[in-house]
């Protein structure tokens, strides 16, 4: 019997394992709270209004187990 230990698990860093109920950098600014699209120079996100972060149910990026899938090469 052989086991393969190519693959593993590693804390998903978008959620720092939380998984749920988190708050994550806003994806439209980037964190600032202001519009990359608008022409004005202060002008708000309107993802987050200007928080720069927004709260999620289930982390979108590990689906809320907090862990991320690797497979090492």
């Amino acid at each position: 019997m052989s086991l393969n230990y190519d693959n593993s698990m590693i804390i998903c860093r978008e959620c720092s394992g939380q998984g749920t109920d988190v708050d994550i950098e806003c994806p439209n600014c980037f964190g600032t709270g202001y519009d990359p699209e608008e022409d004005k120079p202060f002008a708000q996100c309107h993802t987050c209004y200007g928080e720069g972060e927004v709260s999620l149910d289930i982390c979108h990026h590990c689906s809320g187990t907090g862990q991320l899938f690797v497979e090492d090469d």
